[in-house]
């Protein structure tokens, strides 16, 4: 596969690039630049072009252009997009990515200064936290219920598309207004909302399909979970993500809610009022064909506000989150596809203290290496063979975080590397693996 780059003068960039994905031989789609803020005429006079995957960089996946057109000959390598760099001489001033390729129409490119970010356009959209958002494989945001600037829940749904950067309220409304709920993209332009606690503390045993094909009405009518009260049709504040195969796992969380509508503690609760806990289990929710429900694996550690994650084999790493007292949990937990339970994870020493530090962003790397971030800044690794921290984070030799955060943005990067809040962890340095 090749692609051919060509450059001429013009547009608000100074530059105008087009790219042939494949071997089409007319009309290649066009990259439009998309200037963020920041952006001043002037600002690049060049362009370096590289193809964007899962592959080393090698020979004809770059190119350096300032007019005229070029070849981009990546072979047979998994290209799934476009990275434009905008140089002023030599010197790096903007970085566009493309989201995704394609053989048709445009393919808009963003461009932003280098470690710079912009505010996205919205459509009276008003602010809130704690809301659930998944990514579809087309580029499309969903964003779900969550709690606005008084801390009242929310009913409305929220719709971005990575090429026209408006944020759009949806038609339509969830049941009622939720908080702890979870999305997940469950094909091209579908979402599935599950779950969540609602403001008069009832958490709602029911799910909610969003149809971003449906023009009229995208937010759908809820449906309810027909699973046993012991399997735990109603949660919030539950772990979930969907699987390589599409299947959705939901995994701890709660039943009932306290009146800041968290997840109560062992000790608030009264089983006699509350039922059985389904901090312990989890749920799988297969969309292929309906919406078909079932027990999933059982947590080593029951725990609600945790994170799940999948590895591309499937395999699934539960981190973080609180266990029944209301105790933040160190342990990691590791469930391989065909196991009926989840495994303790990383062989915790037995005889260390107890770590009650909050984690407050987790990671999973190629490999199995989780990374777990702490809210006094401690950032830690844990793999099959064991767990560290990871040395000269906070002992003033390397970079620290100065404030105590509720959360952490950890982002898994190629090449073993983690983000944390703009700081790139190199973990390949210190010798982990899986």
């Amino acid at each position: 596969m090749s692609g051919v780059a060509r450059v001429h003068p013009g547009c608000a960039l100074g530059l105008s690039l087009t790219l042939l994905v494949g071997c089409r031989e007319p009309d290649p789609p066009l990259l439009v630049a998309k200037p963020g803020c920041g952006i001043e005429d002037g600002l690049i006079d060049n362009l370096r072009v590289k193809a964007r995957g899962d592959f080393p960089d090698g020979s004809g996946t770059e190119v350096r252009l300032s007019g005229g057109t070029q070849t981009l000959a990546w072979g047979d390598r998994p290209v799934v997009g476009v990275t434009v760099e905008g140089l002023f001489g030599g010197a790096v001033e903007a970085v566009g990515r493309t989201a995704r390729l394609h053989e048709d129409g445009d393919i808009p490119v963003y461009f932003a200064r280098v470690d710079g970010l912009c505010p996205v356009d919205d459509d009276d959209a008003a602010p809130r936290e704690a809301v659930a958002a998944a990514v579809g494989p087309l580029g499309d945001v969903v964003l779900a219920g969550g709690s606005g600037v008084l801390g009242s829940p929310r009913d409305d749904v929220l719709h971005l598309h990575d090429e026209e950067g408006t944020l759009r309220v949806l038609p339509g409304r969830l049941p009622v207004p939720v908080v702890g709920q979870s999305v997940h993209a469950i094909d091209e332009r579908r979402f599935l909302m599950v779950g969540g606690a609602a403001s008069d503390g009832q958490v709602r045993a029911e799910v909610v399909l969003i149809d971003l094909d449906d023009d009229d009405a995208p937010v759908g009518e809820p449906v309810p979970v027909p699973v046993s009260i012991e399997q735990g049709p109603a949660r919030a504040h539950h772990a979930a993500a969907v699987s390589p195969g599409g299947t959705v796992l939901l995994a701890g969380g709660c039943q009932r809610v306290d009146a800041a509508l968290g997840c109560p503690t062992e000790s608030e609760s009264d089983p006699h009022v509350d039922g059985p806990a389904v901090l312990g289990t989890s749920l799988w929710i297969d969309p292929h064909d309906g919406l078909d429900f079932g027990p999933g694996p059982a947590l080593e550690v029951p725990r609600f506000g945790a994170t799940l994650m999948f590895a591309r084999d499937g395999v699934a790493f539960l981190a973080g989150g609180r266990d029944a007292l209301g105790v933040p949990v160190h342990v990691v937990e590791r469930r391989r596809p065909g196991d009926s339970v989840f495994g303790v994870y990383g062989a915790p020493d037995p005889s260390a203290p107890i770590d009650t530090t909050p984690v407050v962003g987790s990671a999973l790397l190629e490999g199995g290496v989780v990374v777990l971030v702490l809210e006094d800044g401690r950032v830690l690794w844990v793999n099959e063979r064991g767990r560290g921290e990871f040395p000269g984070w906070c002992d003033g030799t390397g970079p620290c975080f100065d404030l105590v955060a509720p959360r952490r943005g950890v982002i898994a990067l190629p090449g073993e590397r983690v983000l944390i809040d703009g700081i790139v962890l190199p973990v390949g340095s210190v010798g982990l693996d899986g």
